[in-house]
């Protein structure tokens, strides 16, 4: 059994530009927040969790269902810097585990807070793990997805908005993976990423936080989960997580 803490972070605004307030809009009576703040706690890790925000909307709801509460600077606009600016706050220690996972992300699957987790206490090389789910080549030309090809060691080579990989002139089946918002970085790590690094050309063009890893070489690696798991980034998006969860064994556990 490892020594080391693992803390979790779940980020959060209210001025999301595709879908401002989305973190306390209901899924089945509940907020969103409250709903992946629960599925975060039904991890089998011993490890502490917390809400990172900007809004005291936000902060009265933490209030309510009881889970901890860092407040950030609302001009931070990536989700794993504004957990990683809260955490500053804890005294982590560089071999210390921070498991991101967004706060959008309503039919969170447990066990994925201790995979990522755990790839990074097995493996000391380890700098950053990221989930990824295969997707349908109709959900792929979505740009609300990011989608991700890695190769056949699980290091991922790019994401995009776009859909990748093209199959345009494909010689066989193309699969699609899709980023599931959940990373985990060792604190050294983050602390490389947000205060060494700088922000490159790709992560700004497609405004993805972890194309950074990317472009710097840093020892990342995907792990692939057959999780049904929807990101909610529109309205519709929310229907259907509603819909998902009438049907969900997990959501049972808490609702």
């Amino acid at each position: 059994m490892s020594s080391r803490r693992v803390v979790v972070g779940i980020p959060v605004r209210m001025a999301s530009t595709r879908f401002p307030g989305k973190p306390l809009k209901k899924i089945l009576g509940k907020t969103m927040l409250e709903h992946v703040w629960q599925r975060a706690s039904l991890n089998t890790l011993t490890c502490e969790i917390y809400v990172t925000g900007c809004d005291s909307s936000v902060q009265a709801e933490c209030f309510k269902i009881g889970a901890r509460y860092i407040s950030t600077d609302p001009k931070i606009n990536r989700p794993g810097e504004r957990v990683f600016e809260g955490f500053k706050s804890l005294d982590l220690v560089s071999d210390d585990i921070v498991v991101v996972v967004q706060g959008d992300e309503p039919l969170l699957e447990p066990s994925l807070v201790n995979i990522t987790a755990n790839l990074l206490i097995e493996d000391p090389t380890l700098e950053l793990v990221n989930v990824v789910g295969e997707i349908s080549g109709e959900e792929a030309s979505d740009p609300n997805e990011i989608k991700v090809v890695f190769n056949s060691s699980h290091k991922p080579l790019y994401m995009s908005r776009s859909k990748i990989p093209s199959s345009n002139h494909s010689e066989l089946e193309v699969k699609y993976w899709k980023q599931i918002c959940v990373f985990a970085f060792t604190w050294g790590s983050m602390i490389r990423f947000y205060e060494t690094l700088n922000q490159g050309t790709l992560e700004m063009a497609e405004s993805i936080e972890l194309l950074r890893a990317i472009e710097n070489y840093m020892h990342f690696q995907v792990v692939q989960s057959t999780a049904n798991m929807v990101s909610v980034d529109t309205f519709e998006d929310l229907q259907y997580a509603e819909v998902l969860m009438k049907s969900d064994s997990i959501s049972k556990k808490y609702l």
